[in-house]
């Protein structure tokens, strides 16, 4: 049978933070490139070639909505981290000396 180890718990919730940073940080440059394509796509269309404002600010907004998405997903990482560690304190606090 395993053992109890609070550190395995404790790595797993270091893990789940890094996650949530990572995945804040995918979603904010993923929407970001899809907006600034959108905005390449307008231009070529347009057949506007001096107009890189729309392109950039379809960018910034595209990066604001993927960030806006990953934010309640990294959120839910971060409190089942935060439940974990909860636990192992718990654990500790009720554990009797043996």
């Amino acid at each position: 049978m395993a053992r109890y180890d609070a550190r395995v718990i404790a790595k797993m919730a270091d893990t789940l933070y890094s996650q949530a940073r990572s995945l804040e940080l995918l979603y904010a440059l993923s929407g970001g490139l899809l907006g600034c394509a959108g905005g390449c796509g307008l231009m070529a269309l347009t057949d506007v070639r001096e107009a890189t404002m729309p392109a950039i600010a379809l960018g910034v907004v595209g990066a604001a909505l993927g960030w806006a998405v990953a934010r309640p997903k990294a959120f839910l990482l971060r409190l089942h981290a935060q439940t974990a560690l909860c636990q192992v304190q718990i654990e500790a606090n009720t554990r009797r000396d043996a």
